[in-house]
C-alpha cells in the first residue's frame, strides 16, 4: 500500500491510499483477521486525515469483496487481465509508428486526466523500470499511443489512448507495431477497463483474458 499526494498539488495534504495484495494461509481464515486489519487500516487513514482509499479485488472472491462492502467502498470499475503469447501480429502494420524513450513516454501519460488504476497511474510508472512507447498515424486521419513496460522476456503494464480517429482501429495499428517488433516477447498486461473501446483491438491480436478484478473505492476521489 501506498500514500500519493495530489496531482494538482503535491505540496497539499489532501492525499489517498492504495492498498495492495491481501493473502490469508486456510487455516487463518474466517477468523476475523481481515475485518481487524481493514479496520486497523482505515483507522490509521483518517487519523492521517486521508480521506479517499482505492482497492482491487478478484472478482468471484465473494468473502473480500463483502468485507470490502462492508467498510464502505463501492464497486466503480471492472478490470481484466490479459495474456498474448510471443508471435508475429495476425496483421501487417499499415503506418509508421514514431518509437519512444522513457521521458518521452513519461510526458505521454502526463497529459491523462481522470484517476487510472494504481499500477497504470503516472506516479507508479515513472518508479518503474524499461517503460517506453509508440505513437502511430493511420492514413484515414487516426492516431493515437501506447506506453508499455518492455523487459527482457516479457511486456506490460500498457496505457493505451487514441487522439484521433475509431479506437479499435488505433488500437489494432498500435498492437500490430508492438508484436511486429517484439514478436518473441510474452505480453501480460493487467487492469484493462472492460469498457475500454480498445478492447476489440487486443482480442483481434490474440490477447485472451485471464481473470478481472474490481475496483473499489472508499470516499471521494481527488
Amino acid at each position: 500500500m501506498s500514500i500519493s499526494p495530489t496531482r494538482s498539488s503535491p505540496c497539499r495534504m489532501e492525499r489517498w491510499w492504495r492498498w495492495g495484495c491481501w493473502a490469508f494461509a486456510p487455516g487463518d481464515r474466517r477468523h476475523g483477521i481481515g475485518g481487524s486489519l481493514m479496520a486497523a487500516l482505515l483507522g490509521a487513514a483518517e487519523r492521517k486525515g486521508i480521506p479517499f482509499t482505492m482497492l482491487e479485488v478478484i472478482k468471484n472472491n465473494v468473502p473480500a469483496h463483502n468485507l470490502f462492502l462492508k467498510f464502505g467502498f463501492r464497486e466503480v470499475n471492472e478490470l481484466m487481465v490479459m495474456r498474448r503469447p510471443p508471435g508475429p501480429p495476425r496483421a501487417y502494420p499499415a503506418s509508421k509508428a514514431a518509437w519512444l524513450n522513457r521521458a518521452d513516454a513519461l510526458a505521454l501519460l502526463e497529459t491523462r486526466s481522470g484517476l487510472a488504476p494504481w499500477t497504470n497511474q503516472t506516479e507508479s510508472l515513472t518508479n518503474a523500470s524499461d517503460i517506453y512507447g509508440l505513437t502511430v498515424a493511420l492514413p484515414d486521419g487516426g492516431a493515437g499511443w501506447l506506453v508499455f513496460q518492455r523487459q527482457r522476456f516479457v511486456m506490460g503494464r500498457f496505457v493505451m489512448r487514441t487522439e484521433r480517429g475509431d479506437p479499435a482501429a488505433v488500437g489494432r495499428e498500435l498492437l500490430a507495431q508492438l508484436h511486429h517488433r517484439y514478436f518473441d516477447l510474452d505480453t501480460h498486461t493487467e487492469n484493462i477497463s472492460a469498457a475500454d473501446p480498445h478492447l476489440p483491438a487486443f482480442y483481434e491480436a490474440g490477447y485472451i483474458e485471464e481473470f478481472r478484478r474490481i475496483e473499489m473505492y472508499r470516499g471521494e476521489k481527488p
